[in-house]
């Protein structure tokens, strides 16, 4: 019987039948398994798929050896025998024996040769047992494997973005996490994984992709985290003017107030520093609108009143901080500005400011220049008059008087003003000046609007007398 049964003949498999419960009785399981192994060479594809798995069963069962019936099973599943069929009592086995480290590298090596939809299969599984076996290294060599085949499988990118994560391999996780963003179709999901990726990019000193990574995210949603990192990102890449844009924006969607002040104050300083002056005005008068003696901003726009363009409106934004600061020194600073651009009707009242917060500051002959200024802009206000008198008189500027009443008199003045200013020359010329001969000028211009006021007339007397011009004084007298 046993030579019938390792015979080529068609009816060996009733041979087998018929011998196989002589042997079993006898415990004679070698027997049995040699001669279904010598069937193996000439036996066609059916029966050698038969003959494996009684083989497995006599190893298990009957000789309670899972281990050889695990290495049979590897054996016919290498050899290509009906190997979908073998999977599930390969895995079996292999769970019984704990032999998953021999099941994950038959998996790869079948993989080699298989074709594109079973080495997915096959690959797949490899790379879960190579998880439960704690071999990272190995895992992610699967895993990305599988992705060359199947470049949105769900599974493999979320299994490699977990691997890289607990060995901290940024470089990667932001690849692959780039890559589930692609293929995510709820768009929470998707900004979560954008802003991920983003992290890991930054962490992996990519900084470019980074920032790809979070505009995209905030195209999604304008997300605080987004824009922060976005703040950061540009700061070290020296985009200051992308970074002011991202700064404004943080500032429209906090609601602490303490740092929206501090991203328009930011903002503001990097316009500047840009040379971005009239923006960056701007931004220091909203961040005024919000503390109005930000010290920073005034600090901030001190600077910019260095630079032209904007100086004017430096100068209008600094006035009210000085004033609440009482920082009179400063204050009279910018009104000189002010004055230089204000309208007419605004002049004379800034000029009078200035003339006297200068006075108060002790510097009178700044005072008197700003008197000047008031009366050249308004000759016509007495009060102006009477106060840049009282300055001359205390500083002895009869002279530089003298002169703004001459020029104000040359230009044409009305009737009643031109009165005054003569009498006020006349006062000048004879009693500070001691110029007798334009004090008298200055009496006879009077006189001709006037030629029967005996004080005039009295007072001309007065300079021919000492001057001895008799001829004039007898004219006067007459």
């Amino acid at each position: 019987l046993e030579n019938w049964a390792r015979s080529d003949s068609p009816d060996s498999a009733a041979a087998i039948e018929i011998l196989d419960p002589v042997l079993a009785r006898s415990g004679d399981h070698a027997r049995r398994i040699a001669i279904r192994e010598s069937r193996f060479a000439g036996a066609p594809a059916g029966e050698r798929t038969r003959l494996s798995a009684e083989i497995r069963a006599i190893y298990e069962r009957d000789m309670g050896q899972p281990q050889a019936a695990f290495m049979q099973a590897l054996k016919a599943f290498t050899d290509g025998i009906d190997r979908d069929g073998i999977r599930p009592e390969l895995e079996r086995l292999a769970r019984e024996t704990e032999a998953f480290e021999e099941l994950a590298e038959i998996y790869e090596s079948a993989a080699e040769e298989a074709d594109a939809e079973q080495k997915q299969s096959l690959l797949r599984r490899a790379a879960e047992v190579r998880e439960q076996l704690q071999q990272p290294d190995d895992a992610i060599r699967d895993w990305k494997a599988l992705l060359e085949l199947q470049p949105q499988d769900r599974q493999a990118l979320d299994s490699l973005s977990r691997l890289f994560e607990k060995s901290q391999n940024a470089k990667s996780l932001s690849e692959v996490l780039a890559r589930k963003a692609q293929v995510a179709v709820d768009p929470a999901e998707r900004l979560e994984l954008l802003t991920k990726a983003g992290e890991a990019y930054e962490a992996s000193g990519n900084d470019p992709a980074a920032i790809d990574a979070f505009k995209s995210a905030l195209a999604l949603k304008k997300s605080p985290e987004a824009f922060v990192a976005l703040d950061r990102l540009f700061g070290k890449a020296k985009r200051y003017l992308e970074q002011a844009d991202v700064l404004d924006q943080l500032a429209g969607i906090t609601n602490d107030d303490t740092l929206r002040l501090q991203y328009l104050l930011r903002r503001a300083q990097l316009l500047e520093k840009e040379s971005q002056h009239v923006e960056a005005l701007r931004a220091f008068g909203t961040v005024l609108e919000v503390s109005p003696l930000e010290a920073n901003a005034v600090a901030g726009l001190e600077r910019l009143m260095a630079v032209e363009p904007v100086r004017p409106d430096a100068a209008r934004l600094l006035e009210p901080c000085y004033r609440r600061l009482k920082d009179i020194k400063k204050l009279v600073d910018v009104l000189e500005v002010r004055v230089a651009i204000a309208n007419p009707e605004l002049r004379l009242p800034l000029l009078t400011e200035i003339a006297v917060l200068r006075e108060g500051l002790g510097q009178k002959p700044l005072a008197f220049a700003a008197r000047l200024r008031a009366f050249t802009e308004a000759p016509q206000d007495e009060q102006t008059r009477e106060e840049l008198e009282r300055l001359a008189a205390d500083l002895g500027a009869f002279e530089e008087l003298a002169a703004a009443y001459e020029d104000t008199l040359e230009r044409g003045a009305e009737e009643a003003l031109a009165d005054d200013l003569w009498r006020r020359l006349a006062a000048i010329y004879g009693d500070r000046l001691q110029r007798l001969d334009l004090a008298a000028r200055a009496w006879n211009e009077v006189l001709t609007r006037d030629p029967r006021n005996l004080f005039v007339l009295d007072a001309l007397a007065r300079i021919f007398r000492k001057t001895s011009d008799f001829k004039n004084l007898s004219l006067v007298m007459r």
